[in-house]
């Protein structure tokens, strides 16, 4: 007896397990069948005009439709937030990205584009270069096409190892912090270039309009105030010179923090 009942209790929870599967089977498929349906209905879908781009000025709106797929009409179930953002961030322009679906036919992007501030260079023990933008964060994010290089922009002459080692977004940072500094006085020279060595520091090369370019070795940076006491004293010192019609192509300090005495080397007579 105890057998029999065995057996029917096994066989009824069978057909219920059955009909279990089977009922979930159904509404699976029935909501797929749904959303496919969905898929096809024009109110869902998206098309260019609907997917606003926000933050950019580097990139181009056309470009960023066309990699991200939204180029054309598109269903709005067929759109992954996710892809879009991945596809957006594979530009090396771009510093962050947020990508927002909005029910039924919308797609908002929000873009963030790296700026750049400094212009980084050198070459390596082997002689292997690079060429590489770096942001105000001393980040190193694009290698910058022809066309891409401003004029406005200084560049830092570092050794490769440097530059991509552990100190090398301080040493960016230090050197665009000395550009930000230096130029309260741009209208006196613009700072062209700055290069960094481990023995040295920093040295600049500054160009006048008239008398041509004068190099300054500032050292280490011991902080802002130490930055701007040594441009004053280059600026000083070049002014005094002016005055006697004097030119020096190399300017040096004597002491470290706060430069002490500046050191002129190569001064000639400019004719009257």
């Amino acid at each position: 007896m105890n057998k029999v009942k065995a057996v029917f209790k096994g066989i009824f929870s069978f057909i219920v397990i059955y009909l279990m599967v089977f009922l979930f089977s159904s509404a699976f498929v029935g909501a797929e069948a749904a959303i496919h349906g969905l898929k096809n209905i024009k109110d869902f879908f998206v098309y260019p005009a609907n997917v606003s781009i926000n933050g950019i000025d580097k990139l181009d709106r056309e470009a960023i439709l066309v990699i991200t797929g939204l180029d054309k009409a598109k269903s709005y179930f067929d759109i992954s937030a996710e892809d879009v953002d991945s596809s957006i961030r594979l530009n090396t322009w771009v510093k962050n990205c947020q990508v927002r679906m909005i029910f039924p036919d919308k797609v908002e992007i929000f873009i963030e584009e790296y700026k750049p501030e400094i212009i980084v260079t050198g070459e390596d023990s082997e002689g292997e270069s690079f060429l590489m933008f770096a942001d105000s964060e001393g980040v190193l994010f694009k290698k910058p096409f022809f066309n891409e290089i401003r004029d406005d922009l200084p560049f830092l002459y570092i050794d490769k190892t440097w530059a991509l080692g552990l100190e090398g977004r301080k040493h960016i940072k230090d050197a665009i912090k000395i550009i930000s500094i230096w130029k309260k006085n741009k209208n006196t020279c613009v700072l062209k270039s700055i290069r960094y060595d481990t023995v040295d520091g920093y040295s600049a090369n500054c160009t006048f309009s008239k008398m041509g370019d004068a190099g300054v070795s500032l050292g280490f940076t011991h902080g802002d105030k130490d930055i701007a006491i040594k441009r004053d004293k280059f600026f000083n010192a070049v002014k005094g010179l002016a005055e006697k019609n004097i030119w020096a192509r190399e300017f040096s300090f004597s002491s470290a923090e706060g430069g002490g005495e500046i050191v002129v080397s190569g001064a000639v007579h400019l004719k009257d």
